[in-house]
């Protein structure tokens, strides 16, 4: 259908069109980068936190909620609302099966950034507690991002 509206357009809307998808390409390739720095700058941290707290306190870092921690969390601003929507399975454009491969990447890349976040942010949590001498049972973390409640 896109191949189609596209071939049916006149030289300016396929100009702008093609356009429209380099600058759109350009973009996605800019946030992969800034996102796999992130992802690298998060598991540079993590391994620094891993080696100064060998061994888990109170048990809290292995679960969550009483479950395991899954490896990568999705994210449920996006699951909601994507889960009815699909990319085409077959592209005739190499192009765009480009930008749907780093679209994926993409998403790969912010779901283990999330996850290592709120890793980082638990493992953060349980150092502070720790620094403070305070004797108190392990705090139920939320999906919020406030903080956790004495």
């Amino acid at each position: 259908m896109v191949t189609e509206v596209y071939e049916g357009g006149s030289n300016v809307d396929q100009f702008v069109t093609r356009f429209l998808l380099k600058e759109t390409a350009n973009q996605i390739q800019s946030l992969l980068s800034s996102v796999e720095s992130a992802v690298e700058a998060i598991e540079e941290q993590t391994s620094q936190i891993r080696r100064n707290h060998s061994k888990p306190s109170h048990g809290v870092v292995e679960t969550w909620s009483g479950s395991a921690v899954p490896p990568h969390a999705p994210n449920p601003k996006l699951g909601a609302s994507e889960q009815g929507k699909s990319l085409p399975s077959v592209t005739a454009d190499p192009k765009e099966e480009g930008l749907e491969a780093q679209i994926s990447r993409l998403a790969e890349l912010i779901g283990r950034l999330e996850s290592k976040t709120l890793w980082f942010d638990l493992q953060q949590r349980l150092s502070d507690e720790e620094g403070t001498n305070m004797v108190r049972p392990a705090p139920f973390l939320s999906l919020s991002c406030g903080p956790i409640p004495a």
